[in-house]
């Protein structure tokens, strides 16, 4: 962890209450967690939540996560927090009821942004798309292909096999 000042830290928490909740800037996007600058303006962004931990409980394992028991993501009580696994902390979202699924997942909202080259992950366009089904024929090798584009064999045959990429190419 990055040198942070203990009083100027504690000086952003209201401890007035069983969670103690971060005053001070919180995240930009998604859920509000806080945010501290390690050294002022210019320092390093660390989340606020995981320095309580680290200054009241100690280090955390590379690997490791810290959740709020409580839910509270502005919480910094130490006694709120424990460590976890991604997967600790997705199992807890969903036995909760907080994960997005049905008409809340991002793909049902914005089905526009998730199909061919507008997915953010896309490795290839429409056009390379093309290019593999007119190719696969010819040449009858996924791995060919595969090195070709740099993709796997695999999904080169879901590409071929419309199980990607729809019938559109989109």
């Amino acid at each position: 962890m990055a040198e942070v000042s203990t009083d100027r830290f504690w000086s952003k928490v209201d401890k007035s209450r069983e969670c103690w909740i971060w005053k001070a800037a919180t995240a930009r996007h998604g859920l509000p967690y806080g945010r501290f600058c390690s050294g002022g303006h210019q320092g390093e962004v660390l989340l606020a939540h995981r320095i309580a931990y680290e200054l009241c409980i100690g280090p955390i394992p590379e690997g490791l996560i810290v959740m709020h028991a409580c839910d509270n993501p502005r919480c910094v009580n130490p006694a709120h927090l424990i460590l976890g696994t991604p997967a600790d902390n997705n199992h807890d979202m969903a036995s909760k009821g907080r994960a997005a699924k049905g008409e809340r997942n991002a793909s049902s909202l914005y089905p526009e942004l998730r199909r061919g080259e507008r997915n953010g992950r896309a490795k290839l366009t429409k056009r390379e798309i093309e290019e593999i089904r007119a190719k696969y024929p010819l040449v009858r090798s996924g791995k060919l292909l595969a090195s070709e584009y740099g993709v796997s064999d695999v999904q080169i045959y879901r590409i071929v096999n419309g199980d990607q990429w729809g019938e559109g190419g989109d």
